[in-house]
C-alpha cells in the first residue's frame, strides 16, 4: 500500500509539474532506468563531447572549451565538500515550436 501511495504522489506531482510548464516530465517512475546523473559521451580522438543523456533520452548541450583556472575550480569543486552533487530525479522537455 505504501508503494501504491508513492507511486499515486508521483503521477500527481508529474501531472502538476507539465501543467505548469507545458513540458514532458521525463524522470522516476517513469522509465525503466533509474540513476540521478547524465551520462557524457566523448570523442576518443579529441576528448570532445558527441552527447549527453539522461537515461535513455539525449539532451542538448554545448561543448566549450574552458582555460586551466576554470578546469581547476571545477575539479576542486567536486572534490572539495567530501559528498556527491545533488542527484537528477527527473527533466521538463519542452519542444519548440
Amino acid at each position: 500500500m505504501k508503494r501504491w501511495l508513492q507511486i499515486q504522489g508521483n503521477r500527481l506531482r508529474y501531472w502538476a509539474i507539465r501543467k505548469l510548464t507545458g513540458g514532458q516530465f521525463y524522470g522516476a517512475g517513469g522509465t525503466i532506468h533509474s540513476g540521478g546523473e547524465v551520462n557524457i559521451e566523448r570523442d576518443p580522438a579529441t576528448g570532445g563531447v558527441v552527447s549527453v543523456w539522461f537515461r535513455c533520452s539525449v539532451l542538448r548541450f554545448t561543448d566549450d572549451v574552458v582555460d586551466p583556472a576554470r578546469a581547476e575550480d571545477m575539479r576542486r569543486m567536486y572534490r572539495g565538500s567530501g559528498r556527491r552533487p545533488p542527484a537528477i530525479r527527473g527533466i521538463v522537455f519542452e519542444e519548440e515550436p
